[in-house]
């Protein structure tokens, strides 16, 4: 069976951790079961197609992660990429002419989107996020109008659409070793997971290929109507071709062309549409059912939410 890989960029393992941590801290409060994240990011495999992830060699998945996970898990190592985000964020910082509220981080995290998506395009894969892909526009108000004109041409050409994809029932499911491999194994994971892999092919129209998408989910969730049920999810494609780094180069102001420059020179390899997987909306409304009992506790004077200010992070 051809394999369906997609980069877990640092941003994402670090969200998880964040996601971790949270549930943990609730379920001590709360005296409910944490949520198992590992069995949420392992549920991620089913709907979009995925049977393997990449990540950097300077990181890694925190806590233990299920062993599905770990032995699905390949690294590897761009060249100077640690140097790269650094010289990267420096432009962008160097760019900003108007520093966000404090609780804002778009900011922080834009150097490393470009080069994330860069690195995909290098390898020929797509990207799991755990956080959503942010609104370029959002950017305007913060960096310089020929620097935020240059990513407003690279970002342009991202698409939108949404999909039918298949979910385990329960998303605590996807612990079930035995069970997802054996999906995993089967034909008709195999034609739903080649029909994600299409979506990275920039020549072929997204909607098209997210038709696609939606008719082998239905295909694959009736041979499995047991364990899987059809979800809504929202993909985006940003195609990394020669013509748009051209555009988006001869835009740049020429004192900061050279990272940029770099940049593509040293990873991007072939024309190729990133495929953005954001599954922050999936979570988030695991976890929002998950606060929503704990705000219905503490109104019946069974818990009080202000202890979660004293839970020792460094406990297990």
């Amino acid at each position: 069976m051809p394999s369906r890989t997609v980069l877990v960029p640092p941003g994402s393992l670090g969200a998880l951790d964040a996601f971790r941590m949270v549930s943990r801290d609730m379920a001590k409060i709360s005296g409910l079961q944490p949520l198992n994240i590992d069995a949420l990011f392992a549920g991620t495999i089913v709907q979009a197609g995925i049977d393997r992830f990449l990540i950097y060699d300077k990181t890694k998945f925190g806590g233990k992660p299920s062993d599905l996970i770990a032995s699905k898990t390949e690294v590897i190592a761009p060249h100077d990429l640690m140097a790269l985000y650094r010289r990267v964020s420096e432009v962008v910082d160097a760019q900003t002419v108007e520093k966000p509220d404090k609780k804002e981080t778009l900011l922080m995290s834009l150097s490393g989107r470009i080069v994330d998506l860069v690195v995909a395009a290098r390898y020929r894969t797509s990207l799991v996020l755990a956080l959503p892909f942010e609104d370029i526009s959002r950017y305007k108000p913060y960096l310089r109008p020929e620097f935020f004109c240059a990513l407003d041409t690279f970002f342009g050409s991202i698409e939108i659409d949404a999909s039918a994809v298949s979910l385990p029932h329960s998303v605590a499911k996807a612990s079930d070793i035995k069970r997802l491999k054996k999906l995993l194994e089967s034909d008709l994971f195999s034609e739903y997971s080649s029909a994600h892999q299409a979506l990275e092919l920039p020549q072929k129209r997204l909607h098209d290929q997210v038709s696609q998408v939606s008719s082998t989910a239905r295909e694959l969730t009736r041979g499995y109507s047991e364990y899987l049920t059809l979800d809504s999810l929202v993909i985006s494609g940003l195609s990394i071709t020669g013509y748009a780094i051209e555009l988006f180069l001869g835009k740049l102001p020429a004192t900061i062309l050279k990272p940029f420059k770099t940049l593509f020179e040293t990873y991007y390899s072939a024309d190729h549409r990133v495929i953005l997987y954001d599954f922050h909306s999936v979570w988030s409304n695991v976890f929002r059912d998950q606060i929503r009992l704990l705000m219905e506790a503490e109104k019946q004077g069974k818990i009080d939410i202000s202890k979660l200010n004293d839970v020792d992070d460094t406990e297990v």
